[in-house]
């Protein structure tokens, strides 16, 4: 049985299934010493929280220390909105600018329609033309569904949902208790 700091005392920790690799939204080295993979749906009131978190460890960590990875889960269900905020991420990501995007729709979970993906397009500074096209081309949403096939294949269920070097991590995703975590990784080795 596979345990980790991550997983609660006595119970197998989860998996990573898909490795990161060249398609994925990275920040950080790719040879870090630490990867934060977070799957998470733009709508997801928690997943705000968890991108609060995201942010701070971007802030707290050396690019050589921790490599984060955002990838979707959108849970269309529940969440109408969180499908087409994603494309729109990625739409953004093809001029660049996926980062800058991601933090923007999260910042405003209320406000995900149509006319206000396209007016945070604008704020971006992206070429709306070329984001226009993007966001029917079928790279988009096939991305948005590669990254959900894969966690589904990971064991998840909800979000937001974090794997730290493939292995699922469990509890608090505050910035304190994570950081910490993440830090005794470190001084482990």
């Amino acid at each position: 049985m596979t345990t980790s700091l991550f997983a609660p005392q006595g119970t197998a920790a989860p998996h990573l299934s898909v490795p990161v690799d060249e398609h994925d939204h990275a920040l950080g080295d790719s040879d870090a010493a630490l990867t934060l993979v977070f799957y998470g749906d733009y709508q997801c009131p928690y997943c705000r929280t968890a991108n609060a978190t995201e942010r701070a460890l971007r802030e707290q960590f050396d690019p050589s220390e921790l490599r984060i990875v955002f990838r979707h889960y959108p849970i269309t269900q529940k969440h109408p909105f969180a499908l087409p905020a994603a494309i729109v991420a990625e739409a953004a990501g093809m001029q660049g600018r996926f980062w800058d995007m991601h933090d923007t729709l999260f910042a405003n979970q209320d406000r995900l329609d149509e006319e206000s993906l396209v007016t945070f397009a604008r704020q971006a500074a992206l070429d709306l033309d070329r984001f226009r096209r993007d966001v029917t081309e079928p790279y988009c949403e096939q991305k948005v569904e590669r990254d959900f096939r894969s966690g589904v294949e990971s064991g998840v269920e909800g979000t937001p949902a974090f794997f730290v070097n493939g292995i699922r991590y469990e509890g608090d995703y505050s910035a304190d208790v994570m950081s910490a975590k993440l830090r005794a990784m470190l001084e482990q080795g």
